[in-house]
């Protein structure tokens, strides 16, 4: 079985993009993150492309204002959107 996300559901592999959420960055839009070639087309952690919302708990995932703690501000944001959708965290 293909590993999915918990929020969309969706495989890793293939997901163009997780749920959108307001206060995450898209691929590519993190701030000091530059894609290494024109030929890196999906997230490196959790495979969404260019433009497309990360998967949760993604570690290249950042959070606006989220700083240096922005892994943490990213999960708090998606754990929201979680709970939200009647789903249980692990």
């Amino acid at each position: 079985m293909t590993p999915s996300c918990l929020l969309c559901g969706r495989p890793y592999a293939t997901a163009l993009s997780c749920v959108p959420c307001d206060g995450v960055y898209v691929f590519g839009s993190e701030p000091g993150y530059e894609l290494g070639s024109s030929s890196e087309v999906r997230c490196p952690d959790c495979g969404v492309t260019v433009g497309g919302s990360h998967h949760l708990g993604c570690t290249v995932a950042w959070c606006h204002g989220g700083g240096r703690d922005h892994q943490r501000f990213c999960c708090e944001h998606q754990e929201v959107q979680v709970r939200d959708a009647g789903l249980d965290l692990p």
